[in-house]
């Protein structure tokens, strides 16, 4: 909420450890957001800058479909497959 962007769902989390370094565990999971362009862009923004290991590995988008947040128009829907990684 932060970028201007709002959450509408989160996918179930998967843990794991790459081979080549089992002290590090991968978690993957996806979010669903909906908001406009530039909000999206302040949130992968805030996601670069995080101090964590956080990587997008994929990202979708639908058109928008005539939705309204607080008086705004054009808005996305993002789905994006995120990874963080932690020791």
């Amino acid at each position: 909420s932060q970028s201007g962007l709002v959450l509408k769902g989160i996918s179930p989390f998967i843990i794991s450890s790459p081979e080549e370094s089992p002290n590090i565990k991968e978690i993957q999971f996806g979010l669903e957001v909906v908001g406009p362009y530039q909000s999206f862009k302040n949130f992968l923004s805030t996601l670069e800058k995080s101090a964590r290991l956080i990587e997008v590995d994929n990202i979708s988008f639908a058109a928008p479909k005539g939705e309204t947040l607080a008086g705004q128009e054009n808005l996305f829907t993002f789905n994006l497959r995120i990874k963080v990684y932690s020791y």
